[in-house]
């Protein structure tokens, strides 16, 4: 399975942790996370930010478990 993640710069082993806790806790079994995976830092100035096009993106993928039952 291969997701990608926007955080905040200094949580992605805090998102690592997130990610194994929940997993387990749906699945009953422990998830072998790849902890050596890249994060690319970028930064943008707020001006560059299109803050609605996240907001729709976010809404078109919002029903995402309803389409992928597991």
């Amino acid at each position: 399975m291969h997701d990608s993640f926007i955080i905040t710069r200094g949580l992605f082993s805090e998102l690592v942790d997130v990610m194994h806790d929940v997993f387990e806790k749906m699945f009953g079994v422990p998830i072998k996370i790849d902890d050596s995976a890249k994060a690319i830092p970028i930064s943008f100035t707020p001006e560059a930010v299109d803050v609605k096009w996240i907001i729709s993106e976010t809404d078109r993928y919002s029903n995402w478990e309803e389409c992928n039952n597991l």
